[in-house]
């Protein structure tokens, strides 16, 4: 800790999370700031783990813990990186990163403007963390005009490359078009099946 008078605090810590090093270096106002009548102090802070970097920049309100006005970024090479410390396997995408705006919310923290890039591919939406139960729960709703493929690559293409071919390229985007769409197509064609059923009373075969 560094803490010379007037000058801002500075904090830098090495340890281990969940058997992952940790690196965190912040910098925030001088203990004068604190102990004065301002309402708000910058902050900016940067942590390393897991291949991982996060980094939080801004103005935090006093008292702590209260609202702030800060920008999340986070970015690694692959995201599957960090499912020791999620402890959930998460998939093999990157290079990735993650930014927006973050604020406080009464269970945890949320990302209103968020936008993800991983690859060649840009989403944009919002996210949510919440910390009030046993674990951690986290919740993404993002969108994009386009993506590529390759960007989400199957597990197959990464355990046993040897095996893949254009087919699995087909296959995902088929996997994609039926959770987009499959409720609603075949949702319709049962509708439609009852109907003619109701109908006919001895229709067997429905053509669409």
């Amino acid at each position: 800790v560094d803490a010379a008078a007037g000058q801002p605090v500075r904090m830098r810590l090495n340890g281990a999370l969940e058997q992952t090093p940790v690196s965190l270096q912040l910098s925030t106002a001088s203990f004068a700031d604190f102990a004065g009548d301002k309402t708000r102090v910058p902050m900016a802070m940067e942590a390393l783990a897991a291949g991982t970097r996060l980094s939080l920049d801004g103005e935090v309100a006093l008292p702590l813990g209260s609202a702030g006005q800060l920008r999340l970024a986070l970015s690694g090479e692959r995201l599957d990186t960090l499912s020791d410390l999620a402890r959930v396997e998460l998939p093999a995408w990157g290079p990735w990163s993650l930014r927006g705006p973050i604020r406080m919310t009464p269970t945890g923290y949320e990302v209103q403007e968020l936008t993800l890039d991983v690859g060649q591919s840009r989403l944009s939406g919002s996210g949510s963390l919440d910390v009030s139960g046993p674990r951690p729960h986290a919740v993404m709703k993002v969108t994009a005009p386009r993506i590529q493929l390759d960007d989400f690559p199957m597990p197959e293409r990464l355990t046993d490359p040897g095996r893949v071919d254009p087919r699995s390229d087909l296959y995902s985007v088929g996997v994609v078009m039926y959770e987009i769409a499959g409720p609603l197509f075949f949702g319709a064609a049962q509708k439609a099946m009852r109907s003619l059923h109701d109908i006919a009373g001895t229709a067997k075969v429905v053509v669409l």
